[in-house]
């Protein structure tokens, strides 16, 4: 995925999408995050980059959180900035996500 660029280290995978996590891109960037979790417990996900997520950005993050939870793993948001924040804060997902 052009705008993504990931990063492993043992069992920790980091990924940083760039730009937005849309209708179009959202996807791809879950297509692109399942193909690198074979032996992935930590999921990293930075979002210093991105800066627009839709409801189908929250639907792919929620599943990746659920893949993880499953295999007994966890994810963790990075960088979040205020606006992606604000989302998290109306939808309810502050509740459900680890933000660091």
């Amino acid at each position: 995925m052009e705008n993504m660029n990931s990063k492993r280290e043992g069992d920790i995978l980091t990924v940083c999408p760039q730009n937005r996590l849309d209708t179009k891109m959202s996807p791809v960037f879950q297509a692109e995050v399942e193909s690198q979790l074979d032996g992935i417990m930590h999921l990293r996900i930075d979002m210093a980059g991105l800066n627009y997520i839709s409801s189908a950005g929250l639907r792919v993050l929620m599943f990746l959180l659920q893949t993880m939870e499953d295999r007994k793993g966890d994810m963790e948001l990075l960088h979040v900035n205020e606006t992606i924040t604000e989302v998290f804060d109306i939808t309810g997902m502050l509740d459900v996500l680890t933000i660091k």
